[in-house]
């Protein structure tokens, strides 16, 4: 009985390993994935940045938005009452709908991470301002991601309240503002 299980067990474990013909096969197949992704990453983190700049300046042609830069940070500026009425947190139907026109462009620049920040004009108590100023900076975020499928670890959402910007107060506003995640 023992030889008769010493003989039966290596045909049994040969018979489960794959066979080399299996393990040739499998190997040419992740040889394309990690050149597909050397092929991605050619781009320079500027030229990156400067098509998604491109992208979002053309959508906000025309509007009381625009996009700035410095080095390959982007911040598209949305402020006064054209995203939100005095004393609301709720975009206005222009500016929700320009939030809904950028947010493709975020969505396909996967290498980029999205900061929304948002800001108050200062009138009121700082614990108001602040907790405005999240609520705005929420509510953009908000329509971003259900406008295109935008990945909850790429968008950072924070309020500054009544922060300053030089010596005047932000004017309900929020920016977003676009950093690149890979540099080379």
């Amino acid at each position: 009985m023992k030889r008769f299980a010493l003989l039966i067990l290596p045909a049994v474990l040969s018979a489960c390993a794959p066979s080399v013909v299996e393990k040739k096969e499998t190997l040419p197949a992740a040889v394309p994935v990690v050149q597909t992704v050397k092929k991605h990453t050619k781009k320079t983190t500027a030229a990156y940045m400067t098509d998604q700049e491109k992208e979002l300046k053309q959508i906000l042609n025309g509007s009381a938005f625009f996009v700035t830069r410095y080095n390959n940070i982007l911040t598209i500026t949305f402020s006064g009452n054209a995203i939100f009425a005095e004393n609301s947190y709720h975009p206005t139907p222009q500016a929700a709908e320009i939030l809904k026109k950028i947010a493709p462009v975020l969505s396909a620049y996967t290498k980029t991470r999205i900061s929304v920040i948002g800001h108050t004009d200062g009138m009121g108590k700082p614990s108001t301002n602040q907790l405005m100023s999240e609520k705005r900076a929420e509510a953009v975020a908000s329509i971003l991601k259900k406008s295109a499928k935008i990945a909850a670890v790429r968008l950072w959402v924070e309020g500054h309240g009544n922060e300053k910007d030089g010596n005047q107060p932000r004017n309900n506003g929020v920016d977003i503002i676009l950093t690149p995640t890979f540099v080379q």
